[in-house]
């Protein structure tokens, strides 16, 4: 790749704005022009499909605690072993939970997820059920990401290129290099792009929540079992259809928001 040719050169939009003037288009211009192969707008056709084949409630996927951990990324192998009294170590950090001091975890393999954008959280699978785990150091860690991990880690390795292969980082070194002025300005460029990130996801959930409501395409809720999530406490089942479009399938994100699986 040439610099010609090369996006970064020629990136100007911040990731909120074009993220903004991308949704005008999919869902304001595109998903309400009339599609020549469907000889209506994506919208309408999306609105006839859950007219024709119903709203298949059974095929609802509630965005709760256990989708959020799911969608998490994990190690190569998927799984970490369990070391007594330190935890399951991921990319460098051991993360400890009470529930790890049980004998029958030791040394035994469990499923791992953990937070791209908060180094100090993870997530192991013990007794049937996800349990949260945090990090050593975990007040340095907590808030960073994936990424500025990767960039401290790799600033360590060249740093330390003449001490050879038994140079090894861990995570004191990297809670140092951290808190180090010379690591900062990488880091803090870093943690920005991330802080920029979060905020459109943020932004894009809010978005995702068209203000009507219903539970039926006619717009004929059943008021005890469709309430007005404000005016409760715990997340609601409803399903929103007046106004529901792809970014509220593809992107739900509100807590009374459930998400459509593709149908088969």
């Amino acid at each position: 790749m040439t610099k010609s040719v090369n996006p970064k050169e020629w990136a100007v939009w911040p990731l909120a704005s074009f993220l903004e003037q991308l949704c005008h288009y999919l869902y304001e211009i595109y998903d309400t022009d009339v599609h020549p192969a469907l000889g209506q707008s994506p919208r309408d056709a999306y609105h006839d499909g859950f007219q024709d084949a119903g709203l298949r409630l059974q095929r609802l996927i509630p965005y709760d605690h256990d989708f959020l951990i799911a969608t998490l990324p994990s190690t190569a192998k998927g799984t970490a072993m369990v070391s007594p009294g330190r935890g399951v170590k991921i990319n460098y950090l051991f993360y400890w939970s009470e529930a790890m001091a049980d004998p029958q975890f030791h040394r035994q393999r469990v499923r791992v997820r953990f937070e791209p954008f908060d180094l100090g959280t993870a997530y192991a699978f013990l007794g049937g059920q996800w349990t949260q785990c945090h990090s050593d150091y975990y007040r340095v860690f907590q808030g960073r990401s994936q990424k500025e991990l990767l960039i401290v880690s790799q600033e360590l390795r060249a740093r330390n290129r003449d001490r050879g292969p038994q140079y090894q980082v861990t995570a004191s070194k990297l809670a140092d290099a951290f808190q180090n002025v010379d690591s900062q300005e990488s880091v803090l460029l870093q943690r920005r792009r991330a802080w920029e990130s979060q905020a459109a996801r943020e932004r894009t959930a809010r978005l995702s929540v068209p203000p009507g409501r219903a539970c039926d395409p006619a717009g004929e809720a059943d008021s005890a079992s469709c309430d007005d999530p404000t005016d409760v406490d715990e997340p609601t089942n409803c399903l929103n259809v007046d106004g529901f479009t792809e970014e509220a399938t593809a992107v739900a994100v509100e807590a009374c928001v459930t998400v459509t699986a593709p149908a088969v």
